[in-house]
């Protein structure tokens, strides 16, 4: 009865409406922000695919080939100077460096721009200038000359969190069975707020754009599917998403904000957004057969499996892919940062204080995070968000490989105690459990004597 329902309301003519109809859409322009959310929030409820249980396969990774990054980060730039640098910087300031970067100017005609551009030119940026096309050529064009087995595209005025392609990648690799990952989104600008993506959800997508722009892919994915659609003028992103969905291609979001929306007057999504219904009906063109056939939405996630890899890390496990601090480098194992006691909080700002820098891992599976602990470490990494659990003890020694770690501080972390024998006959790691008071306390007190010159 249900599907029936949820079928008949796609095929029927009050969708289309909805889609299509410039008076409905200025109604909802109309409406206060609380009324659109609680209306996607029906849609959410309505439409969404109940979870089932997904096969689970066994595979072996494939080595990415050497002499080639691993990512490809796509900046589509048209006369957007003015934030250019600040997506470049929160590229350069990834924990994983293993990108290369493809400017891609789209005949952008302002002299701030141009200055900016030749700028980055001569600092050995790769730009890319073609005549003013629009965003999905732009975006077609910048990943045709991309090398990466992974693709991010970035608008010149938005950022990422140091950690966004790297927990992309991570989860990418470890289950060949997902072809995009993307983040929460947390606005700025003239509005700020957290949230606005869900996970995904092919039948939910045809409602509404529930993907982060930025979703990190597989570059043989955007090929399966001929790239972007270069007849739609706008909206080309979720386009895509649905082209992916259609074409069996899935989707995984990692519940955290690392994505970061400029919200501004003259942001390109603001200006089409009174486009709107004619671009939803092209969008309703393009993909008919889905729009009215559920049954075709369910043979498909039918098809949908997941893999656990044999060796995850195989092509995140040297130190030149990632970025390697000057100083003294530390790995926090925490369970639940809540239960964390003040005074260890303390000593880590003391050690950062004296030099250190420190990585927290969270392995208890919480997803409710410490503001204590985002100001004492340098990148935080909460591994129930983007990680099966069944991987965690490979991430945690990947990483005190590839980041040059001295010490391991276990806070009362079960994983952790059980990692201690492995660090120890595997790395050159001092291991300190910070519930030893004592141990820990002496600790604290011969690195910050030894480093006190910081």
């Amino acid at each position: 009865m249900f599907r029936r329902l949820v079928r008949a309301f796609l095929d029927s003519g009050v969708f289309a409406f909805l889609t299509q109809s410039h008076l409905a859409w200025s109604i909802i322009r109309l409406t206060p922000r609380s009324v659109r959310e609680y209306v996607k929030g029906v849609c959410h409820s309505v439409l969404h695919t109940p979870d089932v249980s997904i096969p689970v396969s066994q595979l072996q990774n494939e080595n990415w080939r050497k002499g080639t990054h691993l990512i490809s980060v796509i900046i589509p730039c048209y006369n957007y100077g003015e934030y250019l640098r600040d997506a470049l910087e929160s590229i350069r300031a990834q924990t994983i460096q293993d990108f290369e970067v493809i400017v891609v100017d789209d005949g952008s005609t302002d002299e701030l721009t141009l200055d900016v551009l030749n700028g980055m030119r001569q600092e050995g940026v790769r730009v890319r200038t073609q005549e003013h096309s629009g965003p999905a050529q732009t975006l077609n064009s910048g990943i045709s000359q991309a090398r990466g087995k992974y693709v991010c595209c970035l608008s010149a005025d938005d950022t990422i969190e140091p950690t966004y392609l790297e927990k992309c990648v991570v989860l990418l690799e470890s289950n060949p069975g997902i072809s995009f990952a993307y983040s929460l989104v947390k606005t700025f600008g003239l509005e700020r707020r957290v949230g606005l993506t869900r996970p995904f959800d092919l039948r939910l997508l045809l409602a509404y754009n529930h993907v982060c722009g930025s979703a990190v892919f597989l570059r043989d994915a955007w090929k399966a599917v001929g790239g972007f659609d270069t007849a739609m003028p706008a909206y080309e992103d979720w386009d895509f998403w649905i082209r992916l969905g259609e074409s069996g291609f899935r989707g995984k979001l990692i519940p955290e904000p690392l994505f970061n929306w400029r919200r501004h007057p003259q942001a390109f999504g603001t200006i089409v957004d009174k486009k709107r219904p004619e671009l939803l009906a092209k969008m309703r063109s393009n993909h008919a057969d889905l729009f009215s056939d559920l049954e075709r939405i369910e043979s498909i996630q039918k098809n949908y499996r997941d893999y656990r890899v044999l060796n995850p890390f195989l092509n995140l496990a040297s130190e030149e892919q990632y970025f390697q601090f000057s100083r003294p480098v530390g790995l926090v194992l925490v369970s639940e940062p809540p239960h964390l006691p003040d005074r260890v909080y303390d000593s880590l700002s003391e050690l950062r204080e004296k030099g250190a820098t420190l990585i927290s891992v969270i392995t208890g599976g919480s997803s409710e995070l410490s503001p204590k602990l985002h100001t004492v470490s340098s990148s935080t990494y909460n591994l129930a968000t983007f990680l099966e659990q069944y991987y965690w003890r490979d991430f945690v020694i990947n990483l005190i490989r590839t980041r040059a770690i001295q010490f391991t501080l276990i806070c009362n972390s079960k994983l952790g105690y059980e990692l201690s024998p492995l660090i120890k006959t595997k790395t050159s790691c001092t291991i300190v459990d910070t519930i030893e008071s004592e141990e820990f306390k002496s600790f604290c007190l011969k690195f910050n004597s030894s480093h006190s010159s910081y």
